[in-house]
C-alpha cells in the first residue's frame, strides 16, 4: 500500500490535469430548472433542440421525455447568442446536459441497492447480556424450570409441550 502511494505521487507530474469548465451538478440543476420552467411547452416532432456545436447528440432520446423540454428552443433570436450558446443557461440547456441527467437518473436504482448493505443487521451484532435482562430479582420465577411448569400448566400436560 505504501509503495502504491509513493508511485502515485511520483507519477503525478505526468498526469493530464484538465481544468473543469463548469460544475456537473450546476448543469444538472440547470436542466431540472429549465425543464420546470418549460413544463407547459408541447413536445412535437418538429421541435428545434439546443445542442453544442460538434456534438453527436442532435436529438434527445425518448426516455424520460419530460426532461427534453429543457433543451427546446422557443425562439432562436431570443434564446441564443450569435455564436449558438444559450443566453440564459437556467432556462435553456443543451442536449448533452439533458442526457447526462437522464443517465444519472437511470443509475440511481442501482446505487440505491447499496444502501441496504451498509445498514447494520441485528443478527450480525447480538446483544450482550446485562443484569437488566431476565426476571425481576424478587420474582418467584427465577428458576427456568418453574417458569416452564408455570406457563405449561395452563396448556395441559407439560410433558406434551416440546422444548
Amino acid at each position: 500500500m505504501f509503495l502504491s502511494e509513493v508511485f502515485f505521487f511520483l507519477a503525478s507530474p505526468f498526469y493530464v490535469k484538465l481544468k473543469a469548465k463548469s460544475s456537473l451538478l450546476t448543469g444538472m440543476f440547470q436542466v431540472i430548472l429549465a425543464s420546470y420552467k418549460n413544463r407547459h411547452l408541447e413536445l412535437s416532432s418538429d421541435a428545434e433542440y439546443h445542442f453544442k456545436k460538434g456534438s453527436m447528440l442532435v436529438v434527445p432520446t425518448e426516455k424520460l421525455r419530460f426532461l427534453n423540454r429543457a433543451c427546446v428552443i422557443r425562439d432562436p433570436n431570443e434564446d441564443l447568442t450569435p455564436d449558438g450558446r444559450a443566453l440564459d443557461p437556467w432556462s435553456l440547456s443543451t442536449i448533452g446536459q439533458v442526457e447526462e441527467l437522464k443517465a444519472l437518473i437511470k443509475v440511481m436504482p442501482l446505487w440505491s441497492t447499496g444502501i441496504d448493505i451498509r445498514k447494520p443487521k441485528p443478527e450480525l451484532f447480538p446483544r450482550t447480556p446485562s443484569k437488566f435482562h431476565g426476571p425481576p430479582p424478587h420474582s418467584e420465577l427465577r428458576n427456568p424450570n418453574r417458569l416452564f411448569w408455570h406457563v405449561s400448566s395452563h396448556f395441559g400436560d407439560p410433558l406434551d409441550c416440546p422444548l
